[in-house]
């Protein structure tokens, strides 16, 4: 008995002994590292590094793949920034480009706040041409950009932001071009032609009857006018009557589509006594999507009457406006808010993400 007990427990030890060898092979080979180890780099368009910052930023942390979540905090001065130089590459074959900056509320602390870039959608020339000016990173390449961000028209409270940010790059291809400057150029010659009854001797009559024809559901507020979707037919009529049926269209990527224009009575400049009024323009077609809740670009212009004929104040500008309802209201889409129009280039002394007012106040 006593032989065989010994067997056993000496079978049932060898066992054992095996066993835990094994075992602590395992976990040896689990908790334990030998040589290097490789970082597998991401086969996309991904941000690598903030390269620097200025003004205060309590973090700034890249977010997989192109997003920023970020805390920065603007000075008392409404003319304040904060500058992010941010590093992006194109880890794939195919050529890239910059389509638009998209958030959410609920990651957007503060809407007082407005982010812009120094980066460009690609656009087409007057023929309808896809041009290469838009921002670009080619396969395996690596770029910079600047994102700025600054108080929206002036609102210099809150001054704090905490934001996740996601700025996107789609396949060059996958991009829907916008109007070039040209094109955008035409429609504002023709604009101050009608101002001077130079298309027609009542074009100017024509035109402001109609905007201050309050009695239309849809134009309550203000004196303006538009070709959007929701407008007043005879204000689309009178419009394309004035503009002409070719001017109101564009082909981009082998489609037709409408050039959308907002007129506006506004006082932008004190400096000259006579009526004033803006002219915008896009062809985004002004529905939200996704996280977009901004039509860009917003081309805008300011005319006024110097008492002897109307005339171009500055230059065309080129930013973007919250999109809304046509009727001022904000709980549905068909329009933008002229208001929280900001600039999403820097001109002059004007700083990117200024109102329009703020662009012509540096011209007087």
């Amino acid at each position: 008995m006593k032989r065989w007990f010994k067997v056993v427990f000496c079978v049932l030890f060898s066992f054992l002994f095996c066993f835990m060898c094994i075992g602590y092979a395992e976990v040896s080979d689990v908790l334990t590292i030998s040589g290097g180890v490789e970082l597998q780099e991401p086969k996309q368009v991904y941000i690598t590094r903030i390269v620097s910052t200025t003004g205060t930023v309590d973090h700034a942390d890249t977010v997989p793949y192109t997003s920023i979540n970020s805390s920065i905090t603007l000075g008392s001065s409404a003319s304040s920034v904060v500058t992010m130089t941010v590093e992006v590459k194109n880890n794939t074959n195919v050529r890239y480009g910059f389509n638009s900056i998209r958030f959410t509320s609920e990651a957007y602390s503060n809407p007082n706040i407005i982010v812009a870039t120094n980066m460009t959608r690609k656009t087409v020339d007057s023929k309808g041409n896809i041009t290469d000016n838009g921002t670009i990173i080619e396969p395996g390449q690596t770029i910079t950009f600047v994102a700025t961000f600054s108080y929206d028209e002036g609102k210099t409270s809150p001054s704090t932001l905490d934001s996740i940010i996601n700025y996107e790059f789609l396949p060059w291809t996958d991009i829907t071009a916008d109007i070039d400057v040209g094109l955008a150029s035409d429609v504002m010659g023709q604009f101050q032609n009608i101002l001077n009854n130079e298309v027609a001797p009542d074009s100017y009559k024509q035109l402001k009857d109609q905007m201050a024809d309050n009695q239309t559901a849809d134009r309550i507020y203000d004196d303006y006018i538009a070709n959007f979707d929701d407008a007043y037919y005879l204000d689309k009529e009178v419009l394309t009557n004035l503009f002409g049926a070719d001017m109101m269209f564009v082909h981009l990527n082998d489609k037709e589509v409408e050039v959308k224009v907002m007129i506006k009575e506004k006082n932008v400049t004190d400096k000259y006594a006579g009526d004033e009024m803006v002219l915008y323009m896009t062809t985004h077609n002004l529905q939200r999507s996704g996280f977009v809740s901004y039509a860009s670009p917003i081309y805008a212009a300011v005319f006024a009457n110097n008492g002897t004929e109307w005339i171009q104040i500055g230059d065309m500008y080129t930013g973007r406006g919250r999109i809304n309802g046509y009727d001022g209201g904000y709980f549905s889409d068909g329009s933008f808010d002229t208001e929280s129009w900001a600039s999403t280039q820097a001109y002059g002394s004007a700083k990117s993400g200024s109102s329009i007012n703020q662009i012509i106040a540096t011209l007087n």
